[in-house]
């Protein structure tokens, strides 16, 4: 029989990095694309709302036995108990710590869609209409949401989760080799291999 060698792989999967780096790719993106800017921001925001729990989550299973019966708890909470525990005092009314809160505010807003009915009574030059001078594009109604995603509060989530996240870490001394808007490989997660070798197949 031909010898074999047996592999025992493990990996820790950092999720936080992962989809941290597809927020980084959508935010990018949306920098050199002005046509799908909006959609690209919008979903860069979302990811970086996803990223930042899924951070809390690795943090707080760190520092938690019981972590796993934890996490169904809001983003909000799981932020004070880590922060608690850390003996660690943040200011919510200032950044980055306002931003995170402003950044999954949107989050629930698109995570629960609904119809809207918009209206609005305004004044515009007599003139103007009669001439066909306004164009309805440019005076569309929009809400909030739609607004929302734009080049600079997507450029500052980014760099407010990212201090928001050291932060912590610096408190709670945690190690990791990389910074968070590292884009290595290994950043998601280190492998472990092992082989042993004169197994039979």
């Amino acid at each position: 029989m031909e010898p074999v060698a047996e592999r025992i792989r493990e990996r820790e999967v950092h999720s936080f990095r992962i989809i941290r780096k597809s927020a980084k790719i959508c935010l990018d993106k949306g920098l050199s694309d002005p046509v799908d800017s909006l959609h690209l921001f919008r979903a860069s925001l979302i990811l970086m709302a996803f990223s930042f729990e899924g951070y809390l989550n690795h943090v707080g299973k760190k520092l938690f036995n019981s972590w796993d019966d934890l996490e169904r708890i809001s983003w909000n909470s799981k932020l004070s108990l880590i922060t608690e525990k850390l003996e660690l005092s943040i200011e919510k009314g200032n950044r980055p710590w306002q931003t995170i809160i402003k950044l999954f505010d949107h989050r629930n807003t698109l995570a629960h869609p609904k119809l809207e009915n918009l209206s609005c009574t305004d004044t515009i030059p007599a003139q103007d209409f009669i001439k066909g001078l306004t164009n309805i594009m440019d005076d569309l109604l929009e809400t909030e949401w739609e607004n929302y995603p734009t080049e600079k509060n997507s450029q500052r989530l980014y760099e407010d989760s990212e201090q928001a996240m050291e932060i912590i870490n610096n408190a709670g001394k945690f190690k990791f080799k990389e910074k968070f808007d590292d884009n290595s490989f290994y950043s998601e997660g280190y492998q472990i291999t092992s082989k042993t070798l004169g197994k039979q197949s």
